[in-house]
């Protein structure tokens, strides 16, 4: 694979993963402190590589990446 086309996916899967994490974080809790602590660790970069990692071998694997970022994206849980 080429660095552009490389780039181009990664970027892709950076967007819904941040998507997904964005909307865990819509709504405001009645526990706010300790919400705004989770929504700060989480939504802070640099913990994106596994996410995209799995998102690729689902792909490599014949599946269709999307179908995870769209089902609630259950596999970046973990």
């Amino acid at each position: 694979m080429e660095k552009t086309a490389f780039d181009a996916r990664y970027q892709e899967y950076l967007a819904a993963i941040e998507d997904y994490l964005n909307s865990l974080f819509a709504e405001k809790p009645h526990w706010a402190d300790l919400y705004e602590a989770m929504r700060y660790s989480v939504l802070s970069g640099g913990k994106r590589l596994r996410p995209v990692m799995t998102l690729e071998f689902a792909r490599l694997c014949g599946l269709d990446w999307h179908v995870f970022s769209d089902s609630r994206r259950s596999a970046l849980h973990g």
